[in-house]
């Protein structure tokens, strides 16, 4: 039975080695408990595999002939791997304390100490080097890693994170340099680019309670450069790229690198001056230095509070019905998933159980951008189809209970099935430029809310209420959760949320009597007497109720007041009194009021109001006095009323130079709006328009044109606006409500 034991841990070895190869790992034998004292050197010259892989054949006659029990795994660019091997205890609690997102990768636990080795994927523009300090070995170039399922003793080592190698970005590999510096004990050991790293990486000691820097990507910030250049231009592109990677922890000769080379071949979004390559590479170096050349900025949030969605984009992506996107989101991010870390749709499923449907992931997982790229990003799959790294988690010490007494074919010991789909978790930054919002604030969430859409618009509802009390629409609520408001009136039972109406009053008397709309109804308006009676908004009503000698207030209706159980409103308005009415104010409260209203009664716009010689005389009656009769109220200064002209007025320039300016300039803006004639405006149109509203509302309507590119019809658009605008006016200056 021995000899079959022996027999299958060689048939062990011999199928995991070639699972390596395939993932393009240089694979080499040692000696391990075939030797035991000499467990981890290698058992053959290992220094020509430092330049070429080994066969298949060269497996079998290590493992089946000769007898290794043990492998390895050579390091540098050969294997396009470097490992992370800590002797210590201390430093493996450090970096993980310091740097959890560098973590997220394959993780195998040595056979002796049971200490960690972090395994990461190097691009081949990288170049890192081996380095040796206290307590911590970086494998690279000209060294090797003792690989599992290799045994040495009693210990074996065994793979604690089953993950694919996490892909180091410079930015990464400045971080480990700088945490390896940051070890050694002498200080000339300090690298030239340790030296250039910048200071918030390989500072003091605070840098542990502040938040980790997250490198963005190479392809990452390509992505985004080739996304933003078509909308705001190449040169500001590249402008606001380089910030983000001087902010991440790119060195400047990094930045040029990745981003020269395609800010040359970009082409430009309008017509420019066709320039050669040398000058768009000197333009491109400009750029990026004057991108770097500001200290980065600082990081703001705490590490303690873990990072997730600005509310700015959570509002965004549920007014486009994508509430299962930022489900998963905020739960992966809840979940502690750095940005920019690989992870597998496997094990998002399993993070997210429970919490996110697997329906609701897999319909994230395939999100598009408006320009056709997906948000979450695929990794590379495996050039191969097995998983490699399954077959090495088995015990090599294990015997496979089987009678092995004729050559077996490689293909029996490999695992079949689809390689895993791994994907690549967003970057906020890039979300936020994405969809055109600014990284301003996030309302702190718990996984609880993402169970469903539904609590999740009432916890976002219940933050930001609790965050800012306040008068609001129920319209306005609605639509930042992208529902209608009838929805959120059935939210509102499960919510610690309350709220109350609220009104504004005015004081009417002969001399206000403008507050009060003749002859149209306004919403939500009555009058009210001393005795508390309501009455219809209409003016002579009022007029009735002052004949009596009656304290008469115009009340309107306002927008509903919000707030949170924890944080109660003031008690003036639990009493129903506008948080903006004067009596809110302590100083309004021991002012003279009637003094006081007679300075607002001065900037208050007036409207003529006809005398009633029944009323006057009536009242002169009544009080004896022919003297003293009811003043008309001043009349406001209205508009100029427009005439109409014929057609043929407005085929010659206006006599007023400056209304004609206007109409040229309206005419140009419209027809240049315009690709074919449909929706072209005439001159004679412009200059209609121009003379009945006047200059001041023409320049808004050209600046709006500016603003807004997507109007099909401008001649039609010019015409409802402007009409509009001047109605929206007239009735703010009739009937003002303070």
């Amino acid at each position: 039975m021995a000899v079959l034991s022996i027999q299958s841990t060689y048939q062990h070895l011999l199928r995991v080695a070639v699972s390596y190869s395939h993932l393009d790992y240089s694979v080499i034998p040692v000696f391990g408990n075939h030797q035991p004292a000499r467990g981890k050197l290698p058992a053959v010259n290992w220094k020509p595999f430092q330049a070429r892989k080994a066969r298949e054949s060269d497996f079998r006659r290590w493992f089946r002939e000769d007898g290794f029990a043990g492998l390895g795994i050579v390091t540098g660019a050969i294997s396009g791997l470097i490992v992370l091997d800590f002797d210590e205890q201390s430093l493996a609690d450090e970096f993980v304390s310091r740097f959890p997102y560098l973590t997220e990768t394959k993780i195998v636990q040595s056979a002796g100490r049971k200490l960690p080795h972090y395994y990461y994927h190097i691009p081949e523009y990288a170049n890192v080097n081996s380095r040796r300090v206290k307590g911590i070995d970086l494998l690279s170039d000209g060294r090797y890693v003792v690989a599992p399922p290799t045994a040495i003793g009693d210990g074996i080592y065994k793979i604690v994170r089953d993950k694919q190698p996490k892909t180091l970005t410079t930015a990464h590999i400045r971080l480990i340099e700088a945490f390896l510096d940051e070890q050694s004990h002498y200080t000339h050991e300090t690298s030239e680019k340790a030296k250039n790293t910048p200071i918030s990486i390989i500072s003091e000691k605070t840098t542990r309670e502040k938040t980790p820097l997250v490198p963005i990507m190479p392809q990452d910030a390509i992505a985004l450069y080739c996304h933003l250049a078509p909308e705001i231009g190449r040169n500001e592109a590249l402008f606001n790229v380089s910030l983000k990677m001087r902010d991440t922890g790119w060195l400047l000769e990094d930045a040029i690198k990745c981003l020269k080379g395609i800010h040359i071949n970009q082409v430009a979004a309008s017509s420019h001056v066709r320039e050669t390559a040398n000058q768009r590479s000197a333009e491109a170096i400009a750029t990026i230095k004057s991108a770097f050349s500001r200290p980065p900025r600082k990081q703001m949030q705490s590490a303690d509070t873990p990072q997730t969605l600005p509310t700015m984009l959570r509002e965004v992506l549920l007014q486009r019905k994508m509430g299962y996107l930022v489900r998963v989101l905020d739960g992966l991010l809840l979940s502690g998933v750095t940005q920019s870390s690989e992870i597998t749709e496997k094990s998002i499923v399993n993070t997210l159980s429970g919490i996110v449907g697997r329906y609701s992931i897999l319909k994230a997982l395939s999100t598009l951008y408006d320009d056709n790229a997906p948000i979450f990003a695929r990794s590379n799959p495996s050039p191969r189809t097995p998983t490699p790294t399954h077959v090495a988690l088995a015990n090599a010490t294990n015997p496979n209970n089987k009678c092995v007494l004729f050559s077996a074919t490689i293909s029996d010991g490999i695992q079949r099935g689809r390689p895993p789909k791994t994907y690549r978790m967003p970057d906020i930054d890039t979300l936020c430029i994405r969809f055109g919002v600014k990284f301003r604030y996030s309302d702190p969430l718990a996984l609880d809310d993402l169970r469903s859409t539904k609590t999740y618009r009432q916890a976002m509802q219940r933050e930001f209420i609790k965050r800012r009390p306040g008068l609001y629409p129920m319209n306005w609520l609605a639509n930042r959760l992208g529902i209608v408001r009838r929805t959120l009136q059935r939210y509102r039972p499960d919510m610690p949320i309350r709220q109350k109406a609220m009104f504004r009053r005015v004081d009417i008397t002969w001399d206000t009597l403008n507050r009060v709309p003749d002859k149209v109804e306004v919403f939500g308006a009555f009058l009210q007497d001393d005795t508390g009676k309501k009455y219809p908004a209409k003016l002579e009503i009022a007029k009735f109720l002052l004949r009596r000698k009656r304290t008469v207030e115009y009340v309107r209706q306002d927008v509903n007041y919000y707030w949170h159980l924890d944080r109660p409103p003031s008690p003036l308005v639990m009493m129903g009194i506008h948080p903006q009415s004067p009596k809110t104010s302590l100083k309004a409260r021991f002012e003279d009021m009637p003094t006081v209203q007679r300075e607002k009664m001065r900037q208050i716009p007036q409207i003529a109001v006809k005398p009633d010689s029944e009323n006057t005389s009536r009242q002169a009656n009544s009080t004896g006095n022919t003297s003293l009769p009811i003043q008309a109220v001043p009349a406001r200064a209205s508009p100029i009323q427009y005439k109409p002209k014929a057609k043929r007025y407005y085929r010659k320039p206006l006599a007023d130079e400056v209304l004609e300016s206007a109409a040229q300039r309206l005419y140009k803006r419209s027809r240049a709006m315009c690709e074919t004639k449909e929706g072209y405006m005439s001159m004679a149109t412009a200059r209609r328009l121009a003379e009945q509203y006047g200059t001041s509302e023409v320049k808004r309507l050209i600046q709006l044109f500016a603003w807004r590119d997507n109007i099909e019809n401008p001649a039609g658009f010019a015409v409802v606006w402007l009409r509009s605008e001047s109605k929206r006016e007239q009735l703010n200056a009739l009937y003002p409500v303070q």
